[in-house]
Order: C-alpha cells, then sequence, then structure tokens
C-alpha cells in the first residue's frame, strides 16, 4: 500500500490473495481498518507487512478479527510491524486474532500471530490472541505495548521477546503450549 488507505465494513471480508499474498504498508503510509472488519489469511506464508502505520481499532461490541481463510486449515505467517525505516507502527485495540504464526524458514525459533522488528513500536491492547504459534514476538529493540490482551490457548509462548523492552501490563496470559512470556535474551521489559 502507497498511499492511505482505509478497509470499511462494506467492503469485508479482506482476503489477503494467493498462499503467499504479501500487503505491505509502506514507509509514510497508514492503512486504517474499522470496526467489525474481516481479514481473511489463505496461506502459511500469508502476512501483513507493516513499515508505516496500521490503525486497525475496533470496539467491544465490533472487533476486527484476523483470521485463516475459507478452508485453510494451517497456520497463516505474520502482522509485522518492522521499524527498520523508522515506522512499523500503530495500533491494534479490539482485534480477535487467530490461527497465525507459520514459519517462512524452518530454523526460525520464532513465529507468532504479531512479530514486532527492528524497533517497532505498535500498541497491542485489548486484543484477544489464540490458536497461533506463539502469540506475541518481539525483537532487535522493538518497544511495543501490551496493554490488557487475551493471549491464550497458543501452542507455544504467550508473548516471546528477545533483545526487546516491551511495556506489559493487565494481559491475561495463560494456557499456552510452553509459558506465559519467554525473556530470551537482553532488554528490560516493564
Amino acid at each position: 500500500i502507497q498511499g492511505d488507505s482505509t478497509w470499511t465494513l462494506a467492503g469485508s471480508p479482506y482476503i489477503i490473495m494467493k498462499p503467499s499474498g504479501r500487503i505491505l504498508i509502506a514507509q509514510g503510509y497508514s492503512l486504517t481498518i474499522e470496526p467489525g472488519v474481516v481479514v481473511k489469511f489463505p496461506g502459511n506464508a500469508s502476512m501483513l507487512a507493516i513499515k508505516g502505520t496500521l490503525n486497525a481499532i475496533g470496539t467491544d461490541t465490533q472487533p476486527i478479527t484476523f483470521e485463516r481463510g475459507d478452508g485453510f486449515t494451517e497456520r497463516w505467517h505474520t502482522i509485522e510491524f518492522n521499524g527498520t525505516d523508522g515506522e512499523g507502527t500503530g495500533t491494534l485495540k479490539y482485534c480477535n486474532i487467530s490461527g497465525g504464526g507459520a514459519p517462512q524458514i524452518p530454523e526460525e525459533d520464532y513465529h507468532a500471530a504479531i512479530d514486532c522488528i527492528f524497533g517497532a513500536t505498535p500498541t497491542i491492547e485489548n486484543c484477544t490472541i489464540t490458536d497461533s504459534e506463539h502469540g506475541i514476538y518481539s525483537t532487535q529493540e522493538s518497544v511495543p505495548q501490551v496493554l490488557n490482551n487475551s493471549i491464550t490457548g497458543n501452542a507455544g509462548y504467550g508473548i516471546y521477546l528477545d533483545n526487546s523492552s516491551p511495556v506489559i501490563t493487565g494481559n491475561t496470559i495463560n494456557s499456552n503450549g510452553m509459558h506465559g512470556i519467554l525473556q530470551k535474551t537482553e532488554g528490560t521489559g516493564a
């Protein structure tokens, strides 16, 4: 996406086309997703990559949903906030996120529904993150704010941290296959 865009409820669902489909929000641009919108990922390489700004702000009664595409039973890749160019930011608020975290190479020890890399600074608030490999992965000096979410029922960790300093407050993190939170290397985690 090279221009500010809005995904409307009237246009929903939005399908990240092709099993290897990737939507990139370029630096300097934003994507706004309206309450009630459904976004479907039909393949294990499907992803939403944010180098600009993503504003996916649902409501308690009209959450935004990120899920597997119809008939697809494996995991899709990720919602990736990438701060390489100084952005990789935005807000996921009142979102239901399920089925993410397919690895792209076998050696990856991270593969989460939401990835925060290279200094990304998103806010993830009042979301439900479930049925994914890991819930949230944060690395490479990223500083996400993870506030009041339900991160449950994931195969691995609820939150996987590696050289990251997130703010983690008021979350319910339980019933994940491994641990609630893993702090792999340095980083302060508030």
